[in-house]
């Protein structure tokens, strides 16, 4: 009785199979750390979960701080839609918004953006968060 071994082909085949799920496993743990490293949130983050602009500069907007810590919103920025180019800002503030909370509060840009013109709100904290929501001017 003679063995021969495995052929040449089934043998790179198995070796190529080996080779691919041995780079799979190494892509899902890279990814997943990297993700964990990614989505842990900064101190300071802010979403505007709601905002208003009239003719003359003044609104309303609703800050959601969605960090781990308490941080205070110092300016709000309207900007141009098309172009970014500012409109006009309130950087007198100083409104604290406590980590998972919420504010509201009004501002005035002495900006005199048209009515039916779409701007952007831009609100900054004293950390640098930064976040910014598309309005039309009422």
């Amino acid at each position: 009785m003679k063995f021969r071994g495995i052929d040449p082909v089934i043998a790179t085949l198995i070796l190529i199979i080996i080779a691919v799920v041995a780079g799979v496993a190494v892509y899902g743990l890279v990814t997943g750390l990297v993700a964990q490293t990614v989505t842990q949130q900064s101190p300071g983050s802010i979403v505007i979960d709601a905002a208003s602009v009239d003719t003359n500069g003044n609104g309303t907007v609703v800050v959601r701080n969605v960090g781990i810590q308490d941080t205070e919103v110092v300016a709000v920025y309207i900007l141009d839609a098309t172009d970014l180019s500012l409109l006009g800002s309130d950087t007198g503030l100083s409104q604290s918004v406590s980590a998972g909370g919420t504010a509201s509060f009004n501002y005035n840009t002495n900006a005199s953006p048209s009515s039916g013109e779409w701007v952007i709100v831009k609100v900054v904290t004293r950390d640098g968060a930064v976040a910014t929501y598309k309005v039309k001017v009422q």
